[in-house]
């Protein structure tokens, strides 16, 4: 997507008593920081929604905690 257009709302399915991480890089090959932590499971989706704002971009990510 265009940088600056809409933000990308990401969802996957949520296990109970489980809490997860989403990790973005903005170069396919470069060191993945974490966006967002300790993001509590709701069944049936977890979601997030990140801002594209200025990235040229975006490569994410989820994991367990």
């Amino acid at each position: 997507l265009p940088a600056g257009t809409i933000p990308l709302v990401f969802t996957w399915p949520g296990i109970s008593g489980k809490t997860y991480q989403v990790w973005c890089a903005t170069n396919l090959f470069g060191t993945p920081m974490v966006c967002a932590s300790n993001l509590p499971a709701r069944h049936p989706l977890n979601s997030y929604t990140q801002s594209i704002l200025g990235l040229p971009a975006g490569y994410f990510s989820v994991g367990v905690e």
